[in-house]
Protein backbone atom coordinates (compact mmCIF):
# COMPACT_ATOMS: atom_id res chain seq x y z
CA UNK A 1 0.00 0.00 0.00
CA UNK A 2 1.41 3.11 -0.86
CA UNK A 3 0.78 5.91 1.11
CA UNK A 4 0.97 9.53 -0.24
CA UNK A 5 3.06 10.70 2.28
CA UNK A 6 3.97 13.91 0.55
CA UNK A 7 0.45 15.14 -0.47
CA UNK A 8 -0.48 14.22 3.14
CA UNK A 9 1.86 16.10 4.63
CA UNK A 10 3.55 18.54 2.60
CA UNK A 11 1.43 19.69 -0.61
CA UNK A 12 -1.89 19.81 1.99
CA UNK A 13 0.57 22.67 4.41
CA UNK A 14 0.07 20.49 7.50
CA UNK A 15 3.72 20.72 7.81
CA UNK A 16 3.24 24.59 8.20
CA UNK A 17 0.81 23.70 10.65
CA UNK A 18 3.01 21.70 12.55
CA UNK A 19 5.94 24.16 12.16
CA UNK A 20 3.83 26.63 13.56
CA UNK A 21 2.25 24.96 16.64
CA UNK A 22 5.60 23.59 18.03
CA UNK A 23 7.17 27.27 17.19
CA UNK A 24 4.24 28.72 19.53
CA UNK A 25 4.51 25.69 22.33
CA UNK A 26 8.20 26.54 22.53
CA UNK A 27 7.87 30.52 22.77
CA UNK A 28 5.14 29.61 25.90
CA UNK A 29 7.19 27.59 27.57
CA UNK A 30 10.08 29.85 27.00
CA UNK A 31 8.21 33.17 28.00
CA UNK A 32 5.51 31.60 30.10
CA UNK A 33 6.77 28.53 31.74
CA UNK A 34 3.11 26.97 30.78
CA UNK A 35 1.96 24.88 27.70
CA UNK A 36 -1.21 27.03 26.06
CA UNK A 37 -4.38 26.18 25.83
CA UNK A 38 -5.11 23.86 22.79
CA UNK A 39 -7.71 25.82 21.08
CA UNK A 40 -4.88 28.09 20.86
CA UNK A 41 -2.52 25.88 18.95
CA UNK A 42 -5.60 24.20 17.08
CA UNK A 43 -6.04 27.44 15.66
CA UNK A 44 -2.84 28.53 15.18
CA UNK A 45 -2.90 25.75 13.08
CA UNK A 46 -5.90 25.52 11.29
CA UNK A 47 -5.24 29.45 10.06
CA UNK A 48 -1.89 28.50 9.20
CA UNK A 49 -3.07 25.56 6.64
CA UNK A 50 -5.53 27.90 5.24
CA UNK A 51 -3.42 30.62 4.57
CA UNK A 52 -0.83 28.85 2.42
CA UNK A 53 -3.46 26.37 0.77
CA UNK A 54 -5.11 29.46 -0.82
CA UNK A 55 -1.57 30.57 -2.16
CA UNK A 56 -1.35 27.32 -3.91
CA UNK A 57 -4.72 26.77 -4.69
CA UNK A 58 -4.55 30.00 -6.67
CA UNK A 59 -0.59 29.13 -7.93
CA UNK A 60 -2.63 25.63 -10.11
CA UNK A 61 -5.05 27.80 -11.10
CA UNK A 62 -2.34 30.06 -12.62
CA UNK A 63 -1.05 27.55 -14.67
CA UNK A 64 1.90 26.87 -12.53
CA UNK A 65 3.16 22.99 -12.90
CA UNK A 66 4.89 20.97 -10.04
CA UNK A 67 4.75 18.16 -7.99
CA UNK A 68 2.67 20.13 -5.78
CA UNK A 69 0.40 22.07 -8.36
CA UNK A 70 -0.53 18.40 -10.06
CA UNK A 71 -1.82 17.26 -6.23
CA UNK A 72 -3.65 20.69 -6.21
CA UNK A 73 -5.78 19.44 -9.57
CA UNK A 74 -6.12 16.12 -8.45
CA UNK A 75 -7.49 16.98 -4.96
CA UNK A 76 -8.69 20.55 -5.97
CA UNK A 77 -12.65 19.62 -4.93
CA UNK A 78 -11.60 18.12 -1.40
CA UNK A 79 -9.12 21.33 -0.60
CA UNK A 80 -12.08 23.75 -1.40
CA UNK A 81 -14.97 21.97 0.92
CA UNK A 82 -11.74 21.63 3.37
CA UNK A 83 -11.07 25.27 3.20
CA UNK A 84 -14.59 26.06 3.59
CA UNK A 85 -15.26 23.62 6.77
CA UNK A 86 -11.26 25.12 8.57
CA UNK A 87 -12.60 28.31 7.65
CA UNK A 88 -16.07 27.90 10.12
CA UNK A 89 -13.61 26.00 12.33
CA UNK A 90 -11.58 28.82 12.64
CA UNK A 91 -14.35 31.17 13.28
CA UNK A 92 -15.90 29.14 16.08
CA UNK A 93 -12.83 27.97 17.86
CA UNK A 94 -11.49 32.20 18.19
CA UNK A 95 -15.12 33.19 19.08
CA UNK A 96 -16.62 30.79 21.26
CA UNK A 97 -13.24 29.37 22.33
CA UNK A 98 -11.11 32.10 22.47
CA UNK A 99 -13.48 34.68 22.91
CA UNK A 100 -10.98 36.48 20.56
CA UNK A 101 -13.22 39.78 20.08
CA UNK A 102 -13.44 40.04 23.66
CA UNK A 103 -10.00 39.70 23.94
CA UNK A 104 -8.89 41.92 21.29
CA UNK A 105 -11.43 44.82 22.23
CA UNK A 106 -10.19 44.59 26.25
CA UNK A 107 -6.01 44.18 24.94
CA UNK A 108 -3.90 47.60 25.18
CA UNK A 109 -3.72 49.71 22.01
CA UNK A 110 -0.40 48.79 21.09
CA UNK A 111 -1.16 45.40 20.78
CA UNK A 112 -4.22 45.95 18.54
CA UNK A 113 -1.79 48.23 16.31
CA UNK A 114 0.26 44.74 16.11
CA UNK A 115 -2.53 42.78 14.95
CA UNK A 116 -3.43 44.95 12.84
CA UNK A 117 -0.13 45.76 10.80
CA UNK A 118 -0.02 41.87 10.99
CA UNK A 119 -3.34 41.71 9.09
CA UNK A 120 -2.69 44.32 7.04
CA UNK A 121 0.38 42.42 5.61
CA UNK A 122 -1.38 39.24 5.04
CA UNK A 123 -3.93 40.76 3.14
CA UNK A 124 -1.63 42.50 0.87
CA UNK A 125 1.11 39.73 0.41
CA UNK A 126 -2.21 37.59 -0.80
CA UNK A 127 -4.66 41.11 -2.52
CA UNK A 128 -3.21 39.75 -6.02
CA UNK A 129 -4.53 36.32 -5.63
CA UNK A 130 -8.09 37.88 -5.24
CA UNK A 131 -7.71 40.56 -8.21
CA UNK A 132 -4.56 40.05 -10.66
CA UNK A 133 -5.05 43.20 -12.40
CA UNK A 134 -3.85 44.41 -9.05
CA UNK A 135 0.46 44.76 -9.03
CA UNK A 136 1.79 42.11 -6.74
CA UNK A 137 4.02 45.06 -4.80
CA UNK A 138 4.75 43.23 -2.02
CA UNK A 139 5.32 40.09 -3.08
CA UNK A 140 7.71 41.05 -5.70
CA UNK A 141 9.67 43.79 -3.96
CA UNK A 142 13.18 41.95 -2.38
CA UNK A 143 13.10 42.75 1.51
CA UNK A 144 9.53 43.33 2.09
CA UNK A 145 8.65 40.32 0.73
CA UNK A 146 10.62 38.17 3.11
CA UNK A 147 9.96 41.04 6.19
CA UNK A 148 5.93 40.25 6.02
CA UNK A 149 6.28 36.63 6.38
CA UNK A 150 8.82 36.99 9.01
CA UNK A 151 6.55 39.24 10.90
CA UNK A 152 3.35 37.56 10.73
CA UNK A 153 5.39 34.13 11.68
CA UNK A 154 6.35 35.86 14.20
CA UNK A 155 3.32 37.37 15.65
CA UNK A 156 1.36 33.87 14.78
CA UNK A 157 3.83 31.30 16.91
CA UNK A 158 5.15 33.75 19.26
CA UNK A 159 3.29 36.88 20.16
CA UNK A 160 -0.63 35.40 20.29
CA UNK A 161 0.10 32.21 22.16
CA UNK A 162 1.62 33.96 24.86
CA UNK A 163 -0.64 36.80 24.42
CA UNK A 164 -3.79 34.85 24.79
CA UNK A 165 -2.19 33.07 27.43
CA UNK A 166 -1.43 36.27 29.71
CA UNK A 167 -4.99 37.57 28.93
CA UNK A 168 -7.10 34.17 29.72
CA UNK A 169 -5.42 33.29 32.85
CA UNK A 170 -3.49 36.36 34.28
CA UNK A 171 -4.79 39.22 33.15
CA UNK A 172 -2.81 42.11 30.77
CA UNK A 173 0.37 40.79 28.57
CA UNK A 174 3.26 42.76 29.69
CA UNK A 175 6.06 42.79 27.53
CA UNK A 176 8.91 41.71 29.09
CA UNK A 177 12.52 41.67 28.12
CA UNK A 178 12.62 37.96 27.92
CA UNK A 179 9.52 38.67 25.60
CA UNK A 180 10.82 41.18 23.31
CA UNK A 181 14.32 39.39 22.67
CA UNK A 182 12.74 36.27 22.03
CA UNK A 183 10.57 38.04 19.70
CA UNK A 184 13.55 39.89 17.43
CA UNK A 185 15.30 35.86 17.95
CA UNK A 186 12.40 34.27 16.12
CA UNK A 187 12.07 37.18 13.53
CA UNK A 188 15.27 37.00 12.49
CA UNK A 189 15.30 33.30 12.72
CA UNK A 190 12.09 33.15 10.42
CA UNK A 191 13.64 36.20 8.27
CA UNK A 192 16.53 33.79 7.26
CA UNK A 193 14.96 30.86 6.62
CA UNK A 194 12.13 33.03 3.89
CA UNK A 195 15.41 34.47 2.17
CA UNK A 196 16.43 30.63 1.62
CA UNK A 197 13.11 29.89 0.11
CA UNK A 198 14.54 33.02 -2.26
CA UNK A 199 17.59 31.18 -2.64
CA UNK A 200 16.23 28.09 -4.19
CA UNK A 201 14.32 29.81 -6.32
CA UNK A 202 16.47 32.53 -7.57
CA UNK A 203 16.26 31.51 -11.64
CA UNK A 204 12.30 31.36 -11.23
CA UNK A 205 11.95 34.71 -9.67
CA UNK A 206 14.79 36.22 -11.98
CA UNK A 207 12.59 35.04 -15.50
CA UNK A 208 9.48 36.19 -13.39
CA UNK A 209 11.04 39.47 -12.70
CA UNK A 210 10.44 39.01 -8.92
CA UNK A 211 13.01 41.45 -7.49
CA UNK A 212 13.90 39.46 -4.31
CA UNK A 213 17.33 40.34 -2.29
CA UNK A 214 18.76 37.26 -3.69
CA UNK A 215 18.39 38.23 -7.31
CA UNK A 216 19.56 41.50 -6.97
CA UNK A 217 22.70 40.57 -4.80
CA UNK A 218 23.35 36.63 -6.08
CA UNK A 219 23.68 34.08 -4.02
CA UNK A 220 26.76 34.45 -2.44
CA UNK A 221 26.30 38.32 -1.60
CA UNK A 222 22.74 37.19 -0.13
CA UNK A 223 24.75 34.50 1.86
CA UNK A 224 27.91 36.95 3.04
CA UNK A 225 26.20 39.92 3.73
CA UNK A 226 22.69 39.09 4.73
CA UNK A 227 22.19 35.91 6.27
CA UNK A 228 25.80 35.53 7.79
CA UNK A 229 25.07 38.85 9.40
CA UNK A 230 21.56 37.86 10.58
CA UNK A 231 22.75 34.66 12.23
CA UNK A 232 25.35 36.35 14.01
CA UNK A 233 22.87 38.54 15.54
CA UNK A 234 20.81 35.68 16.50
CA UNK A 235 23.32 34.18 18.12
CA UNK A 236 23.73 37.15 20.37
CA UNK A 237 20.13 37.59 21.06
CA UNK A 238 20.77 33.93 22.03
CA UNK A 239 23.32 34.69 24.42
CA UNK A 240 21.52 37.53 25.70
CA UNK A 241 18.38 35.44 26.85
CA UNK A 242 20.95 33.49 28.81
CA UNK A 243 21.92 36.71 30.64
CA UNK A 244 18.64 37.98 31.87
CA UNK A 245 16.91 34.60 32.28
CA UNK A 246 17.29 31.29 33.76
CA UNK A 247 17.85 29.41 30.60
CA UNK A 248 20.14 26.60 30.55
CA UNK A 249 23.52 26.60 28.60
CA UNK A 250 21.40 23.20 26.97
CA UNK A 251 19.23 25.41 25.69
CA UNK A 252 22.11 27.98 24.20
CA UNK A 253 23.62 25.19 22.58
CA UNK A 254 20.87 24.31 20.46
CA UNK A 255 19.71 27.28 19.69
CA UNK A 256 23.50 27.29 18.13
CA UNK A 257 23.25 24.49 16.50
CA UNK A 258 20.62 25.20 14.82
CA UNK A 259 22.03 28.42 13.48
CA UNK A 260 25.10 26.90 12.33
CA UNK A 261 22.49 24.04 10.39
CA UNK A 262 21.13 27.12 8.92
CA UNK A 263 24.11 28.35 7.72
CA UNK A 264 24.83 24.78 6.19
CA UNK A 265 21.59 24.86 4.87
CA UNK A 266 22.09 28.58 2.63
CA UNK A 267 24.87 26.93 0.88
CA UNK A 268 23.18 23.90 -0.35
CA UNK A 269 19.48 24.44 -0.87
CA UNK A 270 20.20 25.99 -4.28
CA UNK A 271 21.64 22.72 -5.41
CA UNK A 272 18.80 20.66 -4.44
CA UNK A 273 15.42 21.24 -7.30
CA UNK A 274 12.80 18.72 -5.70
CA UNK A 275 10.03 20.67 -4.27
CA UNK A 276 9.23 18.33 -1.26
CA UNK A 277 13.15 18.13 -0.69
CA UNK A 278 13.84 21.86 -0.04
CA UNK A 279 10.49 21.94 2.06
CA UNK A 280 12.11 19.65 4.77
CA UNK A 281 15.23 20.72 4.56
CA UNK A 282 14.40 24.63 5.44
CA UNK A 283 10.91 23.87 7.17
CA UNK A 284 12.56 21.23 9.36
CA UNK A 285 14.81 24.10 10.78
CA UNK A 286 11.27 25.39 12.17
CA UNK A 287 10.74 21.93 13.69
CA UNK A 288 13.88 21.51 14.93
CA UNK A 289 14.68 24.32 16.93
CA UNK A 290 11.10 24.04 18.60
CA UNK A 291 11.90 20.35 19.58
CA UNK A 292 15.03 21.19 20.76
CA UNK A 293 13.42 24.68 22.97
CA UNK A 294 10.97 22.19 24.26
CA UNK A 295 13.30 19.04 25.04
CA UNK A 296 15.70 21.79 26.89
CA UNK A 297 12.41 22.94 28.83
CA UNK A 298 11.31 19.57 30.07
CA UNK A 299 15.26 18.37 30.83
CA UNK A 300 15.62 21.80 33.05
CA UNK A 301 12.52 21.42 34.81
CA UNK A 302 12.25 17.62 35.50
CA UNK A 303 15.40 16.48 35.41
CA UNK A 304 16.47 18.17 38.56
CA UNK A 305 20.47 17.05 37.62
CA UNK A 306 20.31 19.13 35.04
CA UNK A 307 18.85 22.82 36.14
CA UNK A 308 22.07 24.29 36.71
Amino acid sequence: MNIDWKGILLWSNQCYGICAVLLALASNLLVLHTVPDIFILLFIHLTTVLYYTHAYLVEFKEGIYNDRSVWYQKHKIYLRYRQLAFTFLCIYIGVFKLNILKVVYSTRLEFKIYLIITLLLSFVYYLPTLNQKIPNLLRNNGIFKSFSIAWVWTITTCFIPVWFSTETKKGSLFISDILLIYSAQVFLFILVLAILFDIKDIYKDSNENVNTLVVKLGILKTINRIIVPLLIINAILVLSLFCISKLSVLYVLSELIVLVLTYIVSRVVVHIKSIHANIILIDGLIVLKAILSICCFIICNFVPTVKT
